[in-house]
């Protein structure tokens, strides 16, 4: 059985919600890999901030400068699913953005500094290789998907 997969990067603006007492908050970048047995999951965090916000910045006006220039900060990497599995042990969520219904989820900081770092050195098609990798090893299922080598 050979699984096609949905992939979409979603990108959520930065915002400066300063009067709402929320803070501000740069593009978060999310990488969403759909299939038959879940939604495997990778997000991280940019410095790229709304243009008031930048100019704030460089004013120093009550704004922590963050490091510009830098690399995404890894936010997670995570496995939601419909169902309990030896693999996703979590509290059930009934708020999952990824699934119709509720969903049991679990979440690594640490794969997503890996992404990340596979972001980076391989762009968007290794990490696309490495959430197929992780998406069959998370949903128990026999990959028969496209191999592909990063070169």
């Amino acid at each position: 059985m050979k699984i096609q997969f949905e992939r979409t990067i979603d990108i959520m603006p930065g915002y400066d919600k300063r009067s709402q007492d929320e803070g501000v908050h740069g593009c978060e970048i999310i990488f969403v890999l759909r299939g038959p047995h879940g939604v495997v999951t990778f997000a991280c965090f940019t410095d790229w901030f709304p243009k008031i916000t930048q100019e704030d910045a460089t004013r120093g006006l009550g704004f922590r400068r963050l490091t510009t220039g830098v690399q995404p900060t890894p936010l997670e990497f995570a496995f939601h699913s419909p169902r309990l599995t030896d693999t996703v042990r979590s509290d059930k969520r009934t708020d999952c953005p990824y699934l119709p219904r509720s969903c049991h989820s679990s979440y690594s900081p640490n794969t997503a500094a890996f992404l990340r770092d596979l972001l980076l050195s391989n762009g968007s098609i290794g990490v696309w290789l490495e959430l197929e990798r992780r998406y069959f090893s998370a949903a128990k299922v026999t990959q028969t998907a496209t191999k592909r080598k990063i070169q």
